[in-house]
């Protein structure tokens, strides 16, 4: 199924004449085994998201320091020392009003409350689980005009 062909891109008016699609939403992905990546990555790009991976701790915690994100999913358990756990502690959180959420195989719902994380979800993140949390932590902090018919909002049901 072809999301772009099913459903058409919203274009925004800006100003007097100015026309400019809306900018689809941009996630960061934390997360070290590489088939639970792709599989998240896909997933997200086929819901109309712009992803950015980080396989290691140190490459998550470098690109939150140099872009801007919608969203951040993080596993708990990352290599070289620097984990989801580590990275949280590590981070102004204060200064940062990017939703982030916690995954794991193994329960981390106490951890992630503890941490600063808004939410705890087990793996596997299946297209459903994607969609809700895409729904509660993205489109709804959209401006209304933005998601109203967006690729995005109709991609989740919004």
């Amino acid at each position: 199924m072809d999301l772009e062909k099913m459903i058409p891109s919203l274009t925004l008016i800006q100003g007097k004449g100015k026309r400019r699609e809306p900018k689809p939403p941009h996630i960061l992905v934390c997360e070290d085994d590489g088939a639970t990546l792709l599989q998240l990555k896909a997933t997200l790009q086929h819901l109309g998201c712009r992803v950015t991976t980080a396989a290691v701790g140190s490459a998550a915690f470098h690109e939150l320091q140099t872009q801007t994100f919608d969203l951040v999913i993080m596993d708990y358990n990352m290599p070289l020392r620097l984990t989801g756990k580590c990275i949280s502690e590590l981070l102004p959180w204060e200064a940062i009003s990017t939703p982030m959420i916690l995954t794991s195989a193994e329960d981390h719902t106490r951890d992630a409350g503890e941490q600063g994380f808004l939410a705890f979800y087990p793996k596997p993140l299946t297209v459903d689980v994607m969609q809700e949390i895409l729904k509660r932590y993205v489109v709804g902090k959209l401006a209304p005009r933005e998601a109203a018919g967006s690729e995005l909002a109709l991609a989740v049901g919004y």
